[in-house]
């Protein structure tokens, strides 16, 4: 199972292993009951993200065809034959309507930190590549709404010294997927958004084994 919640069971705390879940194994899984209603509510947070100066931006036009979707993890441009420069990753999370020549990006980030080098700097290079081939490109910052606020209140914070030429990154939260799956009837996005929610809350401990090699989170 991949949405169990248990302090006997073992889970990676790698944001790798979350979106992995979340986006691959149920929001964009075409064969899990209430995809279409996932897609648009996914859709609707791409259209409405905040800018590092937590102003709520003008509705973004996100060029994706509900109807042709397509995803993908751990994106190196190296797949690109016409790229010969830098062949780093440009998206932790890449969706995509391959009939729109669109590409939306996500980087994302859960309980570690994110830096201006190598999560936005290095990803909006990548992209403008890209974008000379004729694609494209929508860049967003996953993570979650309380670092964004506690870098909010820190003049120091990353978030409050980003350059110029960083002001119009997107921000989306976790939370806004957790909101999009309490406003829905789905049983299965109830039992997703309990196993989210304990994974974007949770304090790590380390994992011990008891007597009978039993697996059990200490506190």
């Amino acid at each position: 199972m991949i949405f169990t919640k248990s302090p006997t069971i073992f889970e990676s705390n790698k944001e790798r292993n979350l979106y992995y879940k979340i986006f691959g194994g149920y929001l964009c899984n075409e064969f899990i009951e209430g995809y279409d209603e996932r897609i648009k509510g996914l859709i609707s947070i791409l259209s409405n993200p905040t800018s590092p100066l937590n102003k709520k931006l003008p509705v973004v036009s996100v060029d994706l065809d509900p109807n042709d979707i397509h995803i993908s993890f751990d994106n190196h441009s190296i797949r690109f034959g016409q790229i010969t420069t830098d062949h780093g990753e440009f998206a932790d999370i890449l969706i995509q309507s391959p009939s729109r020549k669109n590409l939306v990006a996500i980087e994302a980030k859960l309980h570690s930190d994110w830096n201006y080098d190598d999560d936005i700097k290095k990803n909006i290079n990548r992209h403008i590549e890209l974008k000379k081939l004729g694609l494209k490109v929508s860049f967003y910052l996953l993570i979650r709404k309380e670092s964004f606020n506690n870098a909010l209140g820190n003049p120091n914070s990353r978030l409050r010294n980003l350059p110029k030429d960083a002001l119009d990154t997107m921000f989306i939260f976790w939370e806004d997927i957790l909101d999009m799956l309490m406003g829905t009837t789905y049983e299965k996005d109830k039992k997703v958004h309990t196993f989210l929610s304990s994974q974007i809350y949770r304090e790590y401990h380390n994992y011990v084994s008891d007597d009978n090699g039993w697996l059990i989170e200490s506190k």
